[in-house]
């Protein structure tokens, strides 16, 4: 598959995945960089209007646990793409070193491509003992990135980087590695350089803005947000990702905006209602804010932030039967926040 092709068809898998949790009169997000993508559970201030400590936006991130299977894993998803099908260089070779160093580089492609990674790993190290090359390297990296082991993909992938110098695929890759390392200052560097050489590639941009993010540069990581949607207007996830961005830097109109235009992309997405109607609750909409609410837990009837939610713009109408009623199915749900709000008003 034509590379640039699959990145543009997988990104929208790469993004942040924000849920706010609106509270009283005042919303903030969940926490961001954590070792699972999985969220953790609530855990809310006892000052209402304040943020907890933990609270950020989950960043659902390739590298992590996620909470479906390994193979749905965006970054996993992108190497196993990778892994059967980039070409070996260079082709129709009669060296007989070379010929062999191809056949065992093909190899260990088909045996990525149906997962065998350790079989892909053991094939591609014989090929480099016949024929050194950066696209082999490369492509081993992607094979040891698909059993978490990041220190050697990035040992390949320095290597494929001196031999490929003008590679954006091998600048980002180890990028993503650096960045699953938590050593985001070379990660930053290696996403630059990759821009440089590629400016329409979004997965850098995206990981710049996790980055910007966990340097909680609100500013900076809108910018690369706004650069995805310049490179793909249609990026439903990057309008979703720039809202929650936006309702950082308390600008709720334009992060209902950007969640407009992300509903109208993918009607069917629970986040997006979620959050906009945790802006709607900040800009005291509260009739339209519950539509939205109504709306994600439509599609997600087990969404213990739109619970919670659901609940204080209830409390705010007068429903307080039915505001104990979601108050009390998002504490079921795992959300311990709102035990101090069915404290206060739930008998």
């Amino acid at each position: 598959m034509n590379v640039k092709k699959f990145i543009r068809s997988s990104i929208v898998l790469f993004f942040i995945s924000l849920t706010i949790f609106a509270y009283s009169n005042y919303t903030f997000p969940q926490d961001t960089v954590k070792k699972s993508t999985i969220p953790a559970k609530e855990q809310q201030s006892s000052v209402p209007g304040t943020p907890a400590k933990s609270k950020q936006p989950v960043i659902i991130r390739p590298g992590d646990k996620q909470p479906t299977t390994k193979e749905q894993n965006p970054m996993k998803q992108f190497s196993k793409e990778e892994l059967s099908g980039s070409p070996f260089q260079p082709k129709k070779t009669t060296d007989l070193n070379e010929m062999k160093a191809e056949e065992l580089f093909n190899s260990g492609s088909r045996r990525g491509g149906q997962g065998d990674y350790k079989g892909a790993i053991e094939d591609l190290t014989k090929s480099l003992l016949y024929h050194k090359d950066g696209n082999t390297y490369l492509k081993r990296a992607l094979a040891f990135i698909m059993i978490d082991n990041y220190p050697s993909a990035i040992e390949d992938l320095d290597t494929a980087i001196t031999m490929l110098p003008t590679s954006a695929k091998a600048f980002l890759t180890r990028g993503v590695c650096f960045y699953e390392l938590k050593e985001y200052e070379k990660s930053n560097g290696d996403l630059d350089k990759s821009i440089e050489l590629d400016h329409k590639n979004p997965l850098a941009f995206n990981y710049k803005a996790a980055i910007k993010y966990q340097e909680q540069d609100f500013q900076g990581a809108m910018e690369n947000y706004s650069e995805i949607i310049k490179i793909d207007s249609n990026n439903k996830q990057g309008y979703t990702n720039r809202g929650m961005i936006r309702h950082y830097l308390k600008d709720y109109k334009g992060a209902i905006e950007d969640y407009d235009k992300a509903l109208k992309l993918d009607p069917y997405n629970p986040t997006a209602y979620n959050n906009r109607g945790a802006a709607k609750v900040i800009l005291k909409d509260y009739n339209s804010a519950l539509t939205d609410f109504d709306a994600a837990l439509q599609l997600k009837d087990d969404y213990a932030d739109a619970y919670g939610n659901r609940g204080n713009v209830k409390l705010n109408l007068g429903n307080t039967n039915g505001a104990c009623e979601d108050w009390q199915k998002a504490y079921s749900l795992g959300m311990q926040g709102v035990l101090q709000m069915i404290t206060k008003y739930c008998q």
